[in-house]
């Protein structure tokens, strides 16, 4: 009986750790860079339950609060536009039920906002 109950609770705590920890119209976030001599594409992905991957390995669990601040900034940027991507660039792309907004900016570009650069830092600080 001891057996069924905590599988019956495994279960249960596993399915609960799929659902969305923060409620916003924003349901990922990913960022990451790309472009050089091998134009290669590193991206990274929080998903509103705070799991952060990179591609597809699990790199952490991000906690509720930071997950939220999160996304409430992403939610605040989703209709942002920039694209002027250079040889070397980064990106956010802020995926909601309806739309998906993807900025793009080269290395040291002084033209995008502020508060995107500051944005993307926060986000590339959690990958560490």
């Amino acid at each position: 009986m001891k057996i069924y109950l905590l599988f019956i609770l495994s279960i249960f705590i596993s399915c609960s750790t799929n659902k969305a920890v923060v409620k916003t119209s924003v349901e990922e976030i990913r960022f990451g860079s790309g472009g050089g001599f091998t134009g290669k594409e590193i991206t990274y992905t929080l998903n509103s339950n705070g799991k952060l991957t990179e591609g597809e390995k699990d790199l952490k669990q991000i906690d509720s609060k930071t997950t939220l601040l999160l996304f409430k900034e992403a939610k605040k940027n989703k209709i942002y536009s920039f694209n002027e991507p250079q040889n070397m660039y980064s990106f956010i792309v802020i995926q909601s039920k309806d739309s998906t907004n993807r900025i793009v900016w080269g290395l040291g570009s002084k033209k995008i906002n502020k508060d995107i650069i500051d944005f993307y830092n926060h986000l590339i600080s959690l990958t560490k």
